[in-house]
């Protein structure tokens, strides 16, 4: 470890002392593992002295097809140093995204103790507490163009009534961040509706993946441009550019990647439900999505668990399909929203450890819960 922290502490001294800080090279992906640079099957202190190397000019990226741009943001920099000494270190909190896990809805909170509300920072540090290291959450945006988290109610899917939660009533786009930040909830008058960046901020410092779900919220094209970069850009900011995910529709994960050129990000894409059909199961869009992913960091395919499996757990023949087109085009299959008790009809009530199973066993990667956890399975 002494060998490896002098040998880190001169690279880093190397590379901050050139001005030739950043090369930027052809995305490709790499079929080794994450950080490995030369392709020998470990990840090592040689890696890291190859991307030095091509920092500082005295290598050439193109020789490692692809695989010295890391985070695969189409540059080779310093970046990509820190996060192979993170993988040595043991640090790096992107290796829970090839692990199946069951994903906390919205934090870990409890209907009938109000005390902790879903969406929220105490809701947060409640899933880590109970062994969560995936979180999803909903975000909102107020009339002033802040991003908070707030699901909606009242069935407006494009507006956020807050009385559901709150003392009082009215619509989170019709207000202010200072307005929002003066919001009471009913059973708990000393937490508040987060920021985006403050939520950021607290994954970060736990160790924390989260979820951004952002499907169908940013109103108008004009708008979500704006709501969109404005996400991609506080994620960059606190430096969760590859720990947090963005759901969102296809048209919007192609106006982040294309039209806003925001590239080596978490997408979620696909929201199947209730039999309906996806761009990711259509043969036609196949070479679109190649190219989308090809500029993502991660992709991610999200659809509900019934069509998938049925209520018993038996896994049908459209769901082996549409969990093998997933794996097949490089994605990440995430199944939403499954409970023990709260949220769930009678017949998952009492099946959810079998369903659960099944559906790992099948392939699923993140399966999303309200009340679930992983010791729970066994």
């Amino acid at each position: 470890m002494r060998h490896l922290a002098l040998t880190i502490a001169i690279v880093l001294a190397s590379i901050t002392t050139t001005s030739a800080a950043t090369i930027t090279v052809a995305q490709d992906s790499a079929t080794c593992m994450r950080g490995d640079v030369n392709g020998d099957n470990c990840v090592d202190v040689a890696d890291i002295n190859i991307v030095t190397n091509i920092i500082l000019g005295n290598d050439r990226a193109e020789k490692y097809d692809g695989r010295a741009d890391v985070n695969n943001d189409g540059e080779v920099n310093i970046v990509d140093v820190s996060l192979i000494i993170n993988i040595l270190l043991n640090n790096d909190i992107t290796r829970h995204w090839d692990e199946m896990q069951l994903e906390s809805h919205r934090g870990y909170w409890d209907p009938d103790d109000k005390t902790i509300v879903e969406n929220t920072i105490s809701a947060i540090r409640a899933a880590k507490s109970m062994g969560y290291q995936l979180i999803e959450t909903d975000v909102a945006h107020t009339l002033d163009n802040e991003l908070v988290l707030f699901h909606n109610y009242r069935g407006n899917y494009y507006g956020y009534d807050v009385s559901e939660l709150c003392t009082t009533g009215g619509w989170i786009e019709n207000m202010t961040l200072e307005q929002v930040k003066s919001l009471v909830f009913k059973d708990n008058d000393v937490e508040k509706i987060p920021t985006v960046r403050e939520v950021l901020l607290t994954c970060r410092q736990l160790g924390l993946l989260i979820e951004f779900d952002c499907w169908g919220r940013f109103g108008s094209d004009e708008q979500a441009q704006l709501l969109f970069g404005r996400l991609c850009d506080i994620i960059e900011e606190t430096g969760m550019k590859e720990m947090a995910m963005i759901k969102c529709s296809m048209d919007d994960a192609e106006l982040i990647v294309e039209t806003l050129g925001r590239t080596g990000f978490c997408l979620g894409v696909g929201q199947w439900a209730n039999g309906s059909t996806s761009y990711v199961e259509e043969e036609a869009n196949l070479a679109f999505i190649n190219a989308l992913k090809t500029k993502c960091y991660r992709m991610f395919c999200s659809t509900k668990w019934d069509t998938i499996a049925n209520s018993r757990g038996d896994i049908t023949t459209l769901g082996r399909t549409r969990i093998d087109n997933v794996h097949n085009y490089g994605m990440k299959m995430q199944n939403w929203t499954i409970a023990k008790s709260r949220g769930s009809a009678d017949e998952i009530k009492s099946n959810w450890k079998t369903l659960c199973n099944s559906l790992f066993g099948a392939g699923v990667d993140i399966i999303m819960t309200n009340d679930i956890i992983q010791q729970d399975l066994k």
